[in-house]
């Protein structure tokens, strides 16, 4: 067993980057939304495809008579709303969704919890049909008044469905098991630790075991850090718990199992600073570790990861955020804005190693962070969150980057629709043909209503010159010293009429470095200048868009 403690420098994050494919790929955007009329920012939104390319949404709605409830979209490939349907519980009060899944034949299966009396929660689990039918629902009893819920849901390979969370008070691990016609075939709850409380986050399912991670107590102390399996008759085989030198709270937020069977579960640690590191371990189906890899961001601040995933040679992926500037703690916890916390992806390699670590900070330095993670079939990752670029008004945008597996920066979107002072990515995913699909929530009329934004994939833009694109734009010179005369050919919009032209540079690491134009421009070839003075030698890009046209070129200052 290996333990690895790292804090890291700029320096080090910077300078590992490559710059020879940066941004080199296109996508087409487009965006749906779906009245959910939420009072609140986080509508639990996650998003899977099925095997045709129709992608799943999970969200929270609210309505004046029925309050919270499950709400679960199916939009077709070429993007369309194709049914939506919500489950609303006995009380017509707080019914929150907190996981789903698919199987093969595209069913629905959702779990969470649901009011079912004035002050008391029950998990409950619904299966609904590839078009949107309700096969069956199940709620706990709840006639002792014990809490409950599902936070999260996985099939085994018979098509059982396994659901992990929490019951009771104290508060104990539940697992329950339905087969697909919703009978209960076991419902488990298990505690270590007499007299304190457990909680399963996350679940995942592999040769015929359960995995599932979350938070533990034990006397006299707040959470531990914890990873539990079972069989899939819900016995129980072993607990490990971590604890943070602070005797406080320490937390697993995520668990994967690889192609070998390996166990991968990521979370935090608090220390006596009473701050929190990112502690990422590896174990074995037995429970023997393998590695535990804990992360510092620079300002030895707050740092939290929220997914961990691996590719198919066994190197970890975790997304998260971290705190690299210094900032005040009070005024952190008065403003999330001003905490300054960066979009983070690390890399591990299989022996625990980070061998990679991508920090995102916004324009205007404050909060970022990446809240949903992917890797497609061709080891490249995807990551989807926020970042909050206005402290008056509160703006956030929702943010996409595609890495390969050398950290190279392939894609880069910064969503803003322009009518909304607030989008918020959640959750992403990725199809067979590589069209991506980012959701979350974006405010509209005093209200967070459901936000889908989806990337269709066009074309590689390649490291010369000379494009061949729709624009068929050329910097000249190139590379150059301080600028440059960037020449490009706009197209025609309807009726031979102009089309509004938006030109942005960005640095290798997929920062805005300057606006070149954002107006409309009659059809035809123009020119426009890029100065750069203020900037450092390196590899920048600008990214050209027109309409539904978008293309991306290279180039190099050199001074």
């Amino acid at each position: 067993m290996k333990t690895v403690k790292v804090i890291f420098s700029w320096l080090f994050l910077f300078s590992s980057l490559s710059i020879s494919d940066v941004i080199s790929q296109q996508y087409q955007v487009s965006q749906n939304t779906y009245n959910s009329s939420a009072n609140s920012i986080n509508l639990n939104s996650k998003v899977k495809f099925d095997k045709m390319g129709n992608y799943y949404v999970m969200c929270i709605s609210e309505d004046p008579g029925s309050g919270m409830d499950f709400t679960i979209l199916k939009y077709s490939s070429a993007g369309p709303l194709l049914w939506d349907y919500k489950f609303n519980g006995a009380m017509n009060g707080r019914d929150e969704p907190l996981d789903f899944c698919l199987d093969n034949e595209g069913s629905v299966y959702v779990t969470g919890k649901s009011q079912t009396s004035t002050f008391i929660n029950s998990c409950a689990t619904i299966k609904l049909s590839s078009s949107g039918l309700m096969m069956w629902n199940k709620v706990l009893d709840n006639t002792s008044d014990i809490q409950s819920e599902g936070n999260s849901i996985a099939l085994d390979e018979a098509g059982n469905i396994h659901v992990a969370g929490s019951a009771g008070n104290p508060k104990e691990i539940l697992l329950i098991k339905y087969n697909t016609h919703g009978e209960i075939l076991h419902q488990v709850r298990y505690n270590q630790r007499k007299s304190s409380n457990s909680i399963a986050y996350d679940i995942k399912i592999k040769n015929n075991k359960i995995i599932v991670c979350g938070e533990s107590t034990q006397p006299d102390q707040d959470y531990d850090l914890m990873i539990s399996c079972f069989d899939l008759d819900g016995k129980f085989n072993w607990m490990r718990l971590h604890n943070g030198n602070a005797n406080t709270r320490d937390m697993a937020s995520s668990v994967h199992i690889d192609n070998n069977n390996n166990i991968y579960s990521t979370g935090f640690l608090e220390s006596n600073l009473g701050k929190q590191d990112i502690v990422t371990l590896k174990y074995d189906m037995n429970g023997n570790l393998i590695w535990k890899t804990e992360f510092n961001g620079t300002a030895n601040g707050y740092d939290w990861p929220n997914h961990v995933l691996t590719d198919s040679k066994g190197n970890a992926y975790v997304c998260g955020g971290s705190q690299n500037t210094r900032v005040d703690d009070s005024e952190c916890y008065s403003d999330l804005g001003k905490c300054q916390n960066d979009a983070t992806v690390i890399k591990y390699r299989p022996d625990g190693v980070i061998d990679w670590v991508r920090i995102y900070n916004g324009t205007e330095n404050m909060y970022d962070c990446l809240q949903g993670m992917v890797i497609d079939r061709n080891d490249n990752i995807y990551a989807s969150g926020r970042s909050h670029n206005n402290l008056t008004n509160g703006d956030d945008d929702m943010i996409f980057f595609k890495y390969n597996t050398s950290g190279d920066l392939l894609s880069f979107n910064r969503f803003n629709s322009g009518s909304s002072n607030a989008e918020y990515g959640n959750d992403i995913d990725v199809d067979l043909n590589g069209n991506v699909v980012a959701v979350g929530s974006i405010y509209q009329n005093n209200l967070y209503n459901l936000l889908a934004v989806k990337h269709k994939p066009t074309t590689i833009i390649s490291n010369d010159n000379n494009s061949s694109g729709t624009f068929k734009a050329k910097a000249y010179p190139n590379p150059f010293n301080p600028s440059t005369v960037i020449t490009f050919n706009v197209p025609a919009g309807a009726d031979n009429t102009g089309l509004p032209v938006n030109i942005v540079v960005f640095n290798s690491l997929g920062k805005e470095v300057a606006q070149l134009t954002n107006e409309i421009m009659n059809p035809g070839i123009h020119e426009i200048r890029f100065d750069g003075s203020n900037l450092t030698n390196g590899v920048y890009f600008y990214r050209i868009t027109a309409g539904n046209n978008i293309e991306i070129n290279k180039l190099m200052l050199i001074k």
